[in-house]
């Protein structure tokens, strides 16, 4: 069984503001709600996620035995079970 994490760091905001201050295999656990990209026709804020920057970006930062929680739509995830 894994011990407490003594000192956890949040993190809230959009990820590209963040992850270039990540060291490398330190993040025990990534939770996030990328962006669809299914507001744009609605006139909203909304951008499409990079997928290929996102999973070189996860797979730098997240340790060894880390979990990535990702909420997403049934479209944003065929794209990245593809």
């Amino acid at each position: 069984m894994k011990s407490p994490i003594s000192n956890p760091i949040l993190t809230l905001g959009n990820w590209y503001h963040h992850y270039l201050s990540i060291p490398a295999r330190s993040v025990d656990l990534v939770l996030t709600d990328p962006p669809y990209g299914i507001l744009e026709k609605h006139k909203l804020t909304d951008s499409k996620l990079d997928i290929r920057e996102f999973e070189l970006t996860i797979d730098h930062i997240l340790k060894e035995d880390g979990l990535l929680i990702m909420f997403c739509n049934l479209q944003l995830l065929t794209k990245l079970l593809a």
